[in-house]
């Protein structure tokens, strides 16, 4: 599924380009013409001729955006997929199925006030395919959390044998919860989505629990794919890996900094006189900070420990904005290698690179000089 985003009025939008809007298909009509909880509501457009439909995502943040710097435990685990039941179960009212249901990380979205997880419905090659929210899952798991993590492995075991249906992996995790529930006596609304739901149990594919082995190559293939992550390179590992880098595998603060030594050494090919001008890469004197500009905004924000989130919600955001034009999430400032990167986080009035608005969930790269502009608020990164 491929959309984009827009700003229309005071709302912000996912759009796709879906030419049964000018048909008359059953789907479609269900969900322009219904709201249904847990599915982010939808409007079909005709625009010169062509239909899209129209997603209002507004003031909801995408899965990846904000959890991609965090660890993810069982609770959330346990929070989102009893949401993807409960929203299963309506939708079956409506004889919509899971199948329709976008799972890509990139198109999850989340509530960060109310803790409530939306979904898009939508029908095409990538719908009702959990292989890229496991694969999320496993990157971002707490692996100390032995509960998150035999949950997501045995999930995405199921996911990937032949003729699976997603609701047996519902089925065997509501099942799941429903056998250690004494287990977690603070349960509150989350009981009440489960038992709301009412998804169907097809006593026709049964779901059993693996054995022992089999769990044993779950473990095996986590610690593995957790392994580089988890432990630390010797210091005669650092060594090698300096040394004898290959070309291939040269990061890209190594390649930034060859670039510029090249363009040294060319300008001092080229101007040999007593009074040439050597050439300093930006990068060396940067401070790497936001400074506020006009009356009243003094605030710093440092980038030295990046990622950050800007904000105003306390306990969600890394760098609190009292402002009033300041979102709960507004934004967020990463770095990749060398190079920063603004990401708008579907802010309500924006966030700015020299003046240009960003798109909703638009990423950006800044450098010194720049104007970033969070709402009405301004800043300059040096």
């Amino acid at each position: 599924m491929t959309g984009s985003y827009i700003r229309d009025f005071k709302h912000n939008y996912l759009v796709i380009r879906d030419d049964r809007v000018i048909g008359q298909d059953y789907e479609i009509k269900m969900i322009t013409k219904n709201r249904i909880d847990g599915l982010i509501s939808c409007e079909d457009r005709m625009v010169n001729g062509e239909g899209f439909l129209y997603y209002d995502v507004t003031s909801k943040h995408v899965l990846k955006s904000v959890m991609s710097e965090e660890l993810i435990d069982f609770e959330t685990v346990r929070t989102l997929f009893l949401s993807i039941i409960s929203v299963c179960s309506r939708m079956e009212k409506y004889l919509m199925y899971d199948d329709g249901l976008i799972f890509d990380p990139e198109y999850i979205f989340y509530d960060i006030e109310t803790k409530d997880y939306s979904f898009i419905y939508y029908k095409d090659e990538d719908s009702g395919n959990p292989e890229k929210l496991f694969e999320f899952l496993i990157e971002h798991l707490d692996n100390d959390d032995f509960q998150a993590v035999e949950a997501v492995y045995q999930m995405s075991d199921m996911s990937k044998r032949s003729f699976y249906a997603f609701d047996e992996v519902l089925t065997w995790f509501r099942e799941q919860y429903e056998d250690n529930k004494a287990d977690h006596p603070d349960n509150g609304d989350i009981e009440n989505i489960v038992h709301d739901a009412e998804y169907p149990v097809s006593p026709e594919v049964p779901v059993s629990v693996p054995e022992k082995d089999r769990y044993d190559e779950w473990e095996k293939e986590y610690e593995e794919k957790t392994k580089k992550k988890r432990e630390r390179k010797s210091f005669f590992e650092l060594l090698r890996g300096f040394f004898f880098k290959s070309e291939k595998e040269k990061d890209e603060d190594e390649l930034f900094e060859e670039y510029y030594e090249e363009t040294y050494e060319e300008t001092k090919a080229d101007d040999t006189g007593d009074n040439a001008t050597v050439f300093i890469p930006w990068v060396e004197n940067s401070e790497h900070k936001l400074y506020g500009t006009g009356r009243g905004n003094k605030t710093h924000i440092d980038l030295s420990s990046v990622p950050v989130t800007i904000g105003k919600m306390r306990g969600a955001a890394d760098i609190i904005l009292n402002d009033e034009s300041i979102s709960r999430l507004h934004a967020k400032l990463l770095r990749n290698g060398s190079r920063f990167f603004l990401l708008d986080l579907n802010s309500t009035n924006g966030s700015y690179k020299n003046g240009v608005r960003l798109s909703p969930n638009e990423q950006v790269v800044i450098e010194p000089g720049d104007e970033i502009g969070f709402g009405k608020l301004k800043f300059i990164y040096r």
